[in-house]
């Protein structure tokens, strides 16, 4: 509409009263119904906020605009005011809106706007809301809303993308091909190094759009992790911001697969992490940070893989924990290229399920304990690149079973 005026004069003329609220009213109307800029309308509809208006004109645009706007930015403004001035007249644009709508800036407007109007039909809205977009229980919901808020900087993020990517099958998040797995109402298996959106500008009216991997933009988790009670994998490789772990994932019992394999900024796993009493298998590969490993890992009664990995450039794990030996199920440990580690403690020698110890690239390693000659169940013992390694038990060729790699 050329020539229109500028949405921000009109709304002037009428705070230094060249114009009546009426007069305002009307030409803001004039004004939104002439023009498909995007920038344009949203600012009309802000001056609507601030000046009140309650009109049942009003609402029928509000309404229109909601329901068939392409933008999700104008949806969201226009979700915003009606819940704001026309609860009662609600039910029917925002009924629609939560079984249809598929951009979580709209999703997250309404989730914030019932949080604000306090009353049983709201929260009936909201709940109904958020179990249609994550199907999961009331109290897990709390972690995914916390998750998305890490990536809100990328305002519009198709809702799809959390019904596409779950499962009721927990392999198909082991194999990476779905990031949650779901039964009867609770995440059994979450893995979030695949989960790639769709991410547009945040700047109004952009049709910019680039694909982005949720793994990119993480660098702590939820503390609200620990209402996934009911979680026995968590796949978090390649989630290569990743600096910490929250104490309360050592809250999740049930947990039997921790996998941090490329978790390149993580420095070190939680103090508790004994308390992880189901687990089973500890991927620690390429967590070249991470230098030590906590004593109370040794509790992990029920752990049969626990792996590592370094790099030739930063100062990997340096030490392992005298009490390894506790690990009485552990079938394979794999400690490549930790270049600092000059011994095994004998305790090792404790470990009568291990059928796989790899110690490939520890340049520096000296020497293995005699007590190594305990471990009846090895089949393969990994020695690749241990240049400082001068000698080894001689009992350990009488082990028919046992493949030696040099």
């Amino acid at each position: 509409m050329t020539g229109s005026p500028n949405p921000e004069k009109v709304y002037n003329d009428y705070i230094i009263k060249r114009k009546s609220k009426a007069e305002t009213i009307e030409l803001l109307v004039t004004l939104l119904e002439g023009t498909d800029n995007a920038d344009t309308i949203i600012k009309v509809l802000d001056i609507f906020d601030r000046l009140e208006v309650r009109s049942k004109q009003l609402f029928k645009i509000l309404e229109n605009l909601l329901i068939s706007d392409d933008n999700p930015l104008i949806r969201s403004a226009a979700a915003r005011i009606i819940l704001k001035y026309f609860l009662k007249e609600v039910l029917s644009p925002i009924e629609w809106t939560i079984q249809h709508e598929q951009s979580s800036a709209v999703l997250k407007t309404l989730i914030k706007s019932f949080e604000k109007v306090d009353n049983q039909y709201t929260q009936t809205l909201k709940n109904e809301l958020l179990r249609s977009i994550f199907g999961v229980v009331q109290e897990e919901i709390q972690f995914f809303l916390k998750l998305d808020a890490l990536i809100e900087d990328y305002m519009e993020l198709n809702v799809d993308f959390y019904k596409d990517f779950q499962t009721d099958d927990i392999k198909d998040v082991i194999r990476g091909k779905a990031v949650y797995a779901i039964k009867l109402g609770h995440v059994i298996g979450l893995n979030l190094t695949g989960w790639t959106m769709s991410v547009y500008s945040f700047a109004v009216g952009s049709k910019a759009k680039s694909h982005k991997n949720i793994a990119d933009c993480i660098k702590y988790l939820p503390r609200s992790i620990e209402n996934l009670k009911h979680l026995q994998i968590l796949d978090l490789s390649d989630c290569s911001a990743l600096r910490r772990l929250p104490k309360v994932l050592c809250n999740l019992k049930e947990l039997r697969v921790l996998n941090l394999e490329n978790c390149h900024m993580l420095k070190k796993l939680p103090s508790d992490i004994g308390n992880l009493h189901s687990l089973e298998v500890l991927n620690l590969g390429m967590c070249f940070n991470l230098n030590a490993l906590p004593d109370s890992l040794c509790n992990l009664q029920n752990l049969k893989e626990l792996k590592y990995r370094g790099d030739w450039t930063f100062m990997p794990l340096s030490s392992i924990p005298d009490n390894i030996g506790n690990l009485q199920n552990l079938e394979i440990l794999e400690l490549i290229s930790c270049k600092n580690i000059i011994s095994l403690p004998e305790s090792i020698g404790n470990l009568h399920a291990l059928e796989t110890l790899d110690l490939s690239y520890c340049k520096n390693l000296r020497s293995l304990p005699e007590s190594l000659n305990n471990l009846t169940s090895l089949k393969k013992l990994a020695l690749t690149g241990c240049k400082s390694l001068k000698s080894f038990p001689e009992s350990l060729s009488r082990f028919a079973n046992l493949e030696i790699l040099r």
